[in-house]
């Protein structure tokens, strides 16, 4: 943990030397909301989006997030500056705070605040331009309906589970189906396939989460004039695309090169795609 940062509730901590309570509702329930960002070139990415979105996750699940934006922010340039690094990996983490050891969130103490920071590791040029792999998982999405909404908390086992098997099977993701074999998401990722020239992505409402990445990429597809569709897909239609890509916030768009047993190439309009979203992406970070 030497490389990690930390800062707890606003003070900067040594990694090893960071603790919160057992009876923490982030520990005890899996009570909290977290986001992962980045920086770029010193500034950090998005992060007026990604806040916007944890406070709907915090929302959601009824954890109280008293804090404005600028002040987190701040945080995180705080901890970039103690890194020293113009390219970092920051997740802000909120817990409901301490309560009973029976479920009460009502008399939970103020949430608690962790900031982790370290030096983003990127991935290696030949898999941007290979291509990765994705397993198709055998676990299922819950149902919509079981779901708090298009929250991100911290419980995560669901894409803990499938991410381990397809990383110790030699994928580089899981892509999981939900409970009517729709295809959704990846464990980290939202997923992207073009067929003859359109651009394709499922629905929120099959169960995926809401992407800052996934949602540059559709603005931008739209400047672009490509012809986007949303909707609820199966197997069958991903396997007529042309090309696969994969969106997050650290990978930006990474292009995929096998599905299962089924191979794609690295097409030219991902490669276009990945170059426009990534020079808008310069237009949204958030300067001091």
């Amino acid at each position: 943990m030497d490389d990690i940062k930390v800062l707890l509730n606003g003070e900067l901590i040594e990694a090893e030397q960071a603790k919160i309570s057992l009876f923490d509702y982030g520990f005890l329930f899996g009570t909290s909301v977290y986001e992962v960002l980045k920086t770029v070139n010193g500034e950090v990415f998005a992060g007026e989006l990604h806040l916007k979105r944890m406070r709907y996750s915090a929302e959601k699940v009824g954890i109280p997030i008293p804090w404005e934006n600028s002040f987190l922010i701040d945080e995180f340039y705080k901890l970039v500056k103690y890194i020293d690094n113009p390219s970092c990996y920051i997740r802000l983490v909120v817990t409901r705070g301490v309560g009973p050891l029976t479920f009460h969130p009502s008399e939970c103490t103020f949430p608690n605040r962790i900031v982790y920071g370290r030096v983003l590791h990127r991935i290696a040029d030949e898999e941007y331009e290979k291509g990765v792999s994705l397993m198709i998982s055998d676990y299922r999405k819950a149902p919509s309906r079981h779901r708090t909404g298009n929250v991100k908390t911290g419980n995560f086992l669901g894409h803990v589970l499938p991410l381990h098997k397809a990383r110790s099977s030699g994928y580089h993701e899981a892509l999981m189906l939900n409970h009517r074999d729709e295809i959704t998401e990846c464990t980290t990722a939202n997923i992207f396939w073009i067929s003859k020239g359109r651009l394709y992505t499922p629905t929120l409402r099959a169960g995926v989460l809401k992407g800052v990445t996934r949602e540059l990429v559709l603005s931008m597809a739209k400047k672009m004039k490509m012809d986007v569709l949303i909707g609820r897909f199966t197997l069958e239609d991903l396997n007529r695309a042309d090309e696969v890509f994969i969106t997050s916030t650290t990978r930006d768009i990474l292009p995929v090169s096998l599905v299962g047993d089924k191979r794609f190439p690295v097409g030219e309009k991902t490669k276009a795609l990945m170059a426009a979203v990534f020079k808008q992406g310069m237009k949204n970070v958030n300067s001091r």
